[in-house]
């Protein structure tokens, strides 16, 4: 049930975020993230939207959910994010989740060989 009402809360957040709603988006990310802890798709989501206002606190967080492996994103997720970032200008929270992001793809490079 609650991977359904993730799933649910995150396609209104996509919704939201096509309406240009930014902060109603937020707030159904942070919902289905909610529901499912685990859910890459709402983490994602969640770190793009505290990046893009700035929100230190959760970026810090979902960062370091992924880096104790608690969250899953995958270059996928990576790309996806940091492509939605360049229509924004340049915060040191940007270079944090560039960091992050290269850290764990050379970490997960390193365990693939």
């Amino acid at each position: 049930k609650d991977g359904r009402a993730a799933a649910g809360w995150r396609a209104l957040a996509s919704s939201y975020d096509a309406a240009g709603e930014l902060d109603q988006a937020r707030r159904c990310a942070e919902t289905a993230l909610a529901y499912d802890a685990a859910d890459v798709h709402a983490a994602t989501m969640v770190l793009l939207y505290a990046v893009k206002r700035g929100d230190e606190a959760v970026v810090c967080e979902i960062l370091e959910r992924v880096t104790k492996k608690e969250l899953k994103l995958g270059v996928l997720e990576m790309v996806h994010v940091l492509g939605e970032l360049k229509e924004v200008p340049l915060t040191r929270l940007h270079l944090d989740c560039l960091d992050s992001f290269i850290s764990l793809a050379s970490a997960d490079l390193v365990t693939a060989v």
